[in-house]
């Protein structure tokens, strides 16, 4: 698909709504790897932390602690949870946790099962205002579907994914 037909007119987003801060939302995206824990991409502003705390830190420690509470061995947790943000107190997690194929591993057990955990970064002030995950968490694992392996994704795919994303939560909204 090309990106073109990908892009979202944002010109039509009104200003002060929670539609406005849903397409501003930082997110990450993690998984297990040969090493462990991983970060695979993010766009997580480093304006968003505490001065002094290194944005690597903050995410390779969100990548830890997501992985360890969506799956451990071979047994997954897949669907859409909430979690707290760690050093981000002002944050909560909206985390999405789905169970790919990871054919670029060189590890054979990844290769078939590994996780992929998407974590939105949502400011405390609008979670009240977003669906219960419950709600939309079959269309958003209807979504991820299409990507059913991790390795062939790039910066331009976790974009689409996240508009994807964002755009099925600015559907359910409480405004």
């Amino acid at each position: 698909m090309a990106i073109a037909q990908r892009s979202i007119n944002l010109r039509n987003i009104q200003p002060g709504t929670i539609s406005e801060y849903l397409y501003k939302l930082d997110i990450g995206f993690f998984s297990m790897s040969e090493l462990g824990p991983s970060v695979i991409y993010s766009d997580l502003k480093g304006n968003r932390l505490k001065r002094g705390l290194p944005k690597e830190n903050v995410l390779q420690n969100i990548a830890l602690n997501t992985i360890l509470a969506m799956g451990q061995g071979h047994s997954f947790c897949e669907g859409v949870f909430d979690l707290p943000a760690g050093m981000m107190q002002r944050y909560r997690l909206m985390v999405i946790s789905k169970k790919v194929k990871d054919r670029g591993s060189s590890d054979p057990r990844l290769q078939e099962a590994n996780l992929m955990i998407i974590a939105f970064f949502i400011p405390k002030k609008i979670v009240r205002y977003l669906p219960h995950y419950a709600v939309v968490e079959d269309e958003i694992l209807e979504l991820l579907s299409d990507y059913d392996d991790f390795s062939t994704l790039v910066e331009d795919d976790f974009q689409h994914i996240k508009l994807q994303l964002i755009r099925i939560l600015d559907n359910y909204c409480y405004y």
